[in-house]
Parts: C-alpha cells; sequence; structure tokens
C-alpha cells in the first residue's frame, strides 16, 4: 500500500495534475465532520484534529490507513489485523506522528 501512495504522489507532483488538488472542505456524514476532497476523491487533511496535517489519503472503517504527505515527499500505510469500529484511527495516528518525528517534520 505504502508503494502505491508513492506512485500516486509522485503522479500527480509531475504536473501539478487537478485530480489530487484540494477541493473545498463539507460536512462528511459518514466521518461525522468536514473534508476537503481531490476531485479523484482522497481525503485532505482529514488527520488534522489529530495534528497531522498535510496528508492526503483515505482510512477505512477497520483502521487501515494510506496517507502521503506532498512535503515531506513521504507515505504511510498501515493495515490492522484488529479490526474496530471507530472514526478516530489511535493506532495509525501514534505510528504517522512517529514517522513525522523522524522525517524531521513536527507533530503536536
Amino acid at each position: 500500500m505504502a508503494k502505491l501512495g508513492d506512485v500516486i504522489m509522485a503522479w500527480g507532483k509531475q504536473e501539478k495534475r487537478a485530480g489530487l488538488e484540494k477541493g473545498s472542505k463539507r460536512f462528511d456524514y459518514g466521518v461525522n465532520f468536514p473534508v476537503a476532497y481531490t476531485a479523484a476523491g482522497w481525503g485532505v487533511d482529514r488527520l488534522s484534529l489529530a495534528g497531522l496535517d498535510g496528508w492526503k489519503g483515505w482510512a477505512g472503517a477497520s483502521g487501515s490507513m494510506l496517507q502521503w504527505h506532498d512535503e515531506l515527499n513521504i507515505t504511510f500505510a498501515y493495515t490492522t489485523v484488529l479490526p474496530y469500529g471507530r472514526v478516530g484511527k489511535p493506532r495509525a495516528e501514534r505510528l504517522m506522528k512517529e514517522l513525522v518525528r523522524q522525517a524531521g517534520g513536527w507533530v503536536r
């Protein structure tokens, strides 16, 4: 999944493809908070409430996640073996924050 994220991120950077640009933020009744989407349907800054700004991608209901960060030039993928039904993704968020720290970024 992380390799797929790398390919999508590189494809989007090639010519600033319109399909991966951030759209306007609208209320998403599935996750119960406002989310911006790209024209291709990827969420943008969906994890900003957790202090993870600048990420594009999506997360599944069971906790799996595929996200990439254009500025940091990194991709994050996480697949869980213990599904749970919640909007927050505490395991993946914790791992993403450590990835950002290791990449030299700042996380609140």
